[in-house]
């Protein structure tokens, strides 16, 4: 069997935490905000500050036209990341301590899933899903979600 048919077998979850990009984030979900002007230097894109109730979002738009937002609660830790575009950012520094506790759950699930994905691993929620030149995702930590502020808000 060729290399690339068993790519297209194995989980879409699974795809994406292996081929995760090469762009450095450094705000990682769960961790401090103070590294977010690092980050639009590392991904080389444009950072837009948008304060809302309860929260603000940090918007990184990368070289690629991939759209990173960081959203940070009143006390200054990243509590969700979301990304929409044609690639995929780097997932491993942009989950940072939850990247393997989500790359397990997401192993336990049944092989040959496909299609967009539901990862739960303890209080962190992980949505991916797209397809070639259209990746989308988000990693929203439970407890860290500032009171008042709807999760399915954080797109």
């Amino acid at each position: 069997m060729n290399a690339w048919l068993t790519w297209l077998k194995m989980p879409l979850v699974a795809i994406a935490l292996l081929v995760a990009g090469s762009t450095v984030v450094r705000a990682a979900l769960g961790e401090g905000a103070d590294s977010i002007v690092a980050d639009q230097q590392e991904m080389g894109g444009k950072i837009e500050t948008i304060p809302n109730a309860g929260y603000t979002t940090n918007e990184i738009i990368m070289p690629s036209g991939t759209l990173v937002r960081e959203y940070v609660s009143p006390g200054g830790r990243v509590f969700a990341i979301s990304w929409r575009g044609p690639t995929t950012p780097n997932l491993a520094n942009l989950l940072g301590s939850y990247f393997q506790q989500i790359q397990a759950a997401a192993s336990a699930q049944r092989p040959g899933l496909s299609g967009p994905a539901t990862v739960v691993a303890g209080d962190v929620i992980f949505h991916l899903g797209g397809h070639m030149g259209n990746f989308w995702g988000r990693a929203v930590v439970s407890s860290l979600v500032p009171e008042g502020v709807d999760e399915a808000d954080l797109k």
